[in-house]
Protein backbone atom coordinates (compact mmCIF):
# COMPACT_ATOMS: atom_id res chain seq x y z
CA UNK A 1 0.00 0.00 0.00
CA UNK A 2 1.27 3.46 -1.10
CA UNK A 3 2.06 6.09 1.18
CA UNK A 4 0.24 9.56 0.50
CA UNK A 5 4.03 10.64 0.24
CA UNK A 6 4.68 8.28 -2.47
CA UNK A 7 2.06 9.33 -4.77
CA UNK A 8 2.90 12.71 -4.86
CA UNK A 9 5.83 14.00 -6.83
CA UNK A 10 8.89 14.52 -4.79
CA UNK A 11 10.33 17.82 -5.43
CA UNK A 12 14.08 18.17 -5.54
CA UNK A 13 15.92 21.58 -3.50
CA UNK A 14 17.23 23.71 -6.00
CA UNK A 15 21.21 23.82 -5.60
CA UNK A 16 21.49 27.66 -4.61
CA UNK A 17 25.14 27.49 -6.11
CA UNK A 18 23.36 26.18 -9.95
CA UNK A 19 23.86 28.59 -12.97
CA UNK A 20 20.55 29.78 -14.42
CA UNK A 21 19.37 28.47 -17.69
CA UNK A 22 20.51 29.90 -20.81
CA UNK A 23 17.05 31.30 -21.14
CA UNK A 24 16.64 32.78 -18.08
CA UNK A 25 20.12 34.91 -18.02
CA UNK A 26 19.92 38.14 -17.86
CA UNK A 27 15.81 38.29 -17.35
CA UNK A 28 14.10 38.39 -14.15
CA UNK A 29 10.98 38.86 -12.88
CA UNK A 30 9.90 42.50 -10.93
CA UNK A 31 7.45 43.04 -8.78
CA UNK A 32 4.61 42.70 -10.91
CA UNK A 33 5.64 39.67 -12.76
CA UNK A 34 6.71 40.85 -15.55
CA UNK A 35 10.03 40.12 -16.78
CA UNK A 36 12.71 42.99 -16.92
CA UNK A 37 15.41 43.71 -20.04
CA UNK A 38 18.63 42.88 -19.54
CA UNK A 39 20.84 45.58 -18.40
CA UNK A 40 23.39 45.46 -21.28
CA UNK A 41 19.75 45.99 -23.68
CA UNK A 42 19.11 49.10 -21.15
CA UNK A 43 23.08 50.10 -22.10
CA UNK A 44 23.09 49.25 -25.24
CA UNK A 45 19.59 51.99 -25.73
CA UNK A 46 21.03 54.76 -23.67
CA UNK A 47 24.16 54.67 -25.47
CA UNK A 48 22.32 55.02 -28.86
CA UNK A 49 20.73 57.58 -27.63
CA UNK A 50 23.51 59.66 -26.55
CA UNK A 51 25.22 58.93 -30.28
CA UNK A 52 22.30 60.99 -31.86
CA UNK A 53 21.78 63.71 -29.98
CA UNK A 54 26.09 64.08 -30.35
CA UNK A 55 25.29 63.42 -33.88
CA UNK A 56 22.39 66.32 -34.08
CA UNK A 57 25.06 68.75 -32.31
CA UNK A 58 27.20 68.34 -34.83
CA UNK A 59 25.04 68.77 -37.67
CA UNK A 60 23.55 71.70 -35.99
CA UNK A 61 27.12 73.25 -35.99
CA UNK A 62 27.90 72.48 -39.44
CA UNK A 63 24.64 74.02 -40.49
CA UNK A 64 25.56 77.21 -38.56
CA UNK A 65 28.70 77.39 -40.01
CA UNK A 66 27.52 77.40 -43.30
CA UNK A 67 25.30 80.28 -42.85
CA UNK A 68 28.22 82.15 -41.68
CA UNK A 69 30.30 81.50 -44.47
CA UNK A 70 27.48 82.45 -46.71
CA UNK A 71 26.91 85.69 -45.38
CA UNK A 72 28.40 88.80 -47.27
CA UNK A 73 31.14 90.34 -45.15
CA UNK A 74 30.88 93.57 -44.69
CA UNK A 75 33.75 94.70 -46.33
CA UNK A 76 32.57 93.62 -49.65
CA UNK A 77 29.42 95.61 -48.96
CA UNK A 78 31.11 98.61 -48.46
CA UNK A 79 33.01 98.67 -51.48
CA UNK A 80 29.88 97.33 -53.46
CA UNK A 81 28.08 100.69 -52.07
CA UNK A 82 31.07 102.83 -53.31
CA UNK A 83 31.77 101.33 -56.54
CA UNK A 84 28.26 101.75 -57.13
CA UNK A 85 27.67 105.05 -56.05
CA UNK A 86 30.55 105.96 -57.47
CA UNK A 87 30.23 104.87 -61.46
CA UNK A 88 26.63 105.90 -61.17
CA UNK A 89 27.77 109.67 -60.24
CA UNK A 90 30.77 109.58 -63.14
CA UNK A 91 27.73 108.78 -65.62
CA UNK A 92 26.19 111.48 -64.34
CA UNK A 93 28.93 113.50 -64.40
CA UNK A 94 29.49 112.84 -68.24
CA UNK A 95 26.30 113.24 -69.27
CA UNK A 96 26.34 116.67 -67.90
CA UNK A 97 29.74 117.58 -70.11
CA UNK A 98 27.89 116.37 -73.03
CA UNK A 99 25.28 118.66 -72.29
CA UNK A 100 27.72 121.32 -72.48
CA UNK A 101 28.82 120.53 -75.74
CA UNK A 102 25.68 120.42 -77.32
CA UNK A 103 25.11 124.01 -75.85
CA UNK A 104 28.39 125.33 -77.15
CA UNK A 105 28.37 123.37 -80.42
CA UNK A 106 24.82 122.26 -81.35
CA UNK A 107 25.65 122.26 -85.03
CA UNK A 108 28.63 120.15 -84.78
CA UNK A 109 27.25 117.47 -82.41
CA UNK A 110 26.25 114.29 -83.82
CA UNK A 111 24.85 112.73 -80.68
CA UNK A 112 21.12 112.91 -80.14
CA UNK A 113 19.47 116.03 -79.24
CA UNK A 114 17.86 116.47 -75.63
CA UNK A 115 14.17 117.40 -76.15
CA UNK A 116 11.37 118.23 -73.10
CA UNK A 117 7.95 116.69 -74.11
CA UNK A 118 6.82 119.86 -71.85
CA UNK A 119 8.80 122.20 -74.25
CA UNK A 120 9.07 120.79 -77.95
CA UNK A 121 9.90 124.16 -79.35
CA UNK A 122 12.72 124.82 -77.48
CA UNK A 123 16.29 124.44 -79.83
CA UNK A 124 18.80 122.07 -79.21
CA UNK A 125 20.71 124.55 -77.08
CA UNK A 126 18.06 125.67 -74.42
CA UNK A 127 17.02 122.26 -74.07
CA UNK A 128 21.08 121.43 -73.29
CA UNK A 129 20.89 123.86 -71.03
CA UNK A 130 17.86 123.44 -69.08
CA UNK A 131 18.48 119.75 -68.79
CA UNK A 132 22.10 120.11 -67.69
CA UNK A 133 21.45 121.10 -64.00
CA UNK A 134 19.59 117.63 -63.23
CA UNK A 135 22.49 115.91 -64.33
CA UNK A 136 24.83 117.83 -62.55
CA UNK A 137 23.22 117.96 -59.23
CA UNK A 138 22.60 114.36 -59.22
CA UNK A 139 26.74 113.56 -60.24
CA UNK A 140 27.69 115.63 -57.63
CA UNK A 141 25.06 113.74 -55.21
CA UNK A 142 26.25 110.60 -55.88
CA UNK A 143 30.10 111.37 -55.85
CA UNK A 144 30.00 113.25 -52.44
CA UNK A 145 27.55 109.84 -50.87
CA UNK A 146 30.45 107.71 -52.29
CA UNK A 147 33.40 109.63 -50.78
CA UNK A 148 31.21 110.04 -47.42
CA UNK A 149 30.35 106.61 -47.35
CA UNK A 150 34.11 105.77 -48.03
CA UNK A 151 35.31 108.48 -45.32
CA UNK A 152 38.19 110.04 -47.50
CA UNK A 153 36.01 113.19 -47.41
CA UNK A 154 33.53 114.80 -46.46
CA UNK A 155 32.63 112.66 -43.68
CA UNK A 156 30.18 114.53 -42.10
CA UNK A 157 27.68 114.58 -44.62
CA UNK A 158 24.64 111.80 -44.35
CA UNK A 159 25.67 109.54 -47.41
CA UNK A 160 22.14 107.98 -47.64
CA UNK A 161 20.01 111.06 -47.70
CA UNK A 162 22.68 112.77 -50.59
CA UNK A 163 22.10 109.34 -52.80
CA UNK A 164 18.26 109.42 -52.69
CA UNK A 165 17.96 112.74 -53.34
CA UNK A 166 20.40 112.59 -56.43
CA UNK A 167 18.43 109.15 -57.61
CA UNK A 168 15.36 111.73 -57.50
CA UNK A 169 16.88 114.27 -59.18
CA UNK A 170 18.57 112.07 -61.87
CA UNK A 171 14.68 110.31 -62.46
CA UNK A 172 13.16 113.62 -62.35
CA UNK A 173 15.50 114.98 -65.42
CA UNK A 174 15.28 112.19 -67.57
CA UNK A 175 10.57 112.02 -67.22
CA UNK A 176 11.26 115.86 -68.30
CA UNK A 177 13.51 115.68 -71.06
CA UNK A 178 11.88 112.54 -72.70
CA UNK A 179 14.23 109.52 -71.55
CA UNK A 180 17.20 110.95 -74.27
CA UNK A 181 20.28 110.23 -72.37
CA UNK A 182 22.79 112.87 -72.92
CA UNK A 183 25.75 111.82 -75.09
CA UNK A 184 24.16 109.03 -76.71
CA UNK A 185 25.13 108.14 -80.42
CA UNK A 186 21.99 105.95 -81.12
CA UNK A 187 18.29 105.84 -79.98
CA UNK A 188 19.06 102.09 -79.24
CA UNK A 189 22.20 102.94 -76.44
CA UNK A 190 20.26 105.93 -75.05
CA UNK A 191 16.94 103.81 -74.42
CA UNK A 192 19.58 100.69 -73.16
CA UNK A 193 22.14 104.30 -70.61
CA UNK A 194 18.26 105.13 -69.75
CA UNK A 195 16.92 102.27 -67.89
CA UNK A 196 19.95 101.50 -66.33
CA UNK A 197 20.31 104.71 -64.75
CA UNK A 198 16.54 104.44 -63.69
CA UNK A 199 17.05 100.78 -62.38
CA UNK A 200 20.15 102.15 -60.37
CA UNK A 201 17.68 104.76 -58.62
CA UNK A 202 15.26 103.12 -58.14
CA UNK A 203 17.39 100.64 -56.17
CA UNK A 204 19.05 103.29 -54.12
CA UNK A 205 15.46 104.61 -53.04
CA UNK A 206 14.33 100.60 -52.36
CA UNK A 207 16.71 99.86 -50.62
CA UNK A 208 17.74 103.24 -48.74
CA UNK A 209 14.19 104.46 -47.65
CA UNK A 210 12.11 101.22 -48.12
CA UNK A 211 14.55 98.25 -46.65
CA UNK A 212 16.78 100.64 -44.82
CA UNK A 213 19.89 98.71 -46.38
CA UNK A 214 22.66 98.58 -45.07
CA UNK A 215 21.61 98.73 -41.35
CA UNK A 216 23.58 101.76 -39.54
CA UNK A 217 24.60 99.09 -36.68
CA UNK A 218 26.50 97.16 -39.58
CA UNK A 219 28.94 100.60 -40.32
CA UNK A 220 27.55 102.82 -37.69
CA UNK A 221 26.25 105.64 -40.26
Amino acid sequence: MLTPDRGRRQSHPVDAGARPSRGARGFGRSAFGQTSLPRSFAVQKVAAWRSRGTRGQSERRTSEASVKEAEVSPDVVKILIIGALLLHGLAHAKAFFELIGDALRPQERKTLPVQSWLMPSLARKSASLLASPFWLISALAFVVASLSFWGIAMAGFDWRTLAVAGAIVSSLGIALFSGVWPGAPSQKLSTLDTVIALGMNAAIVVLLVGAKWPAVEMFGK
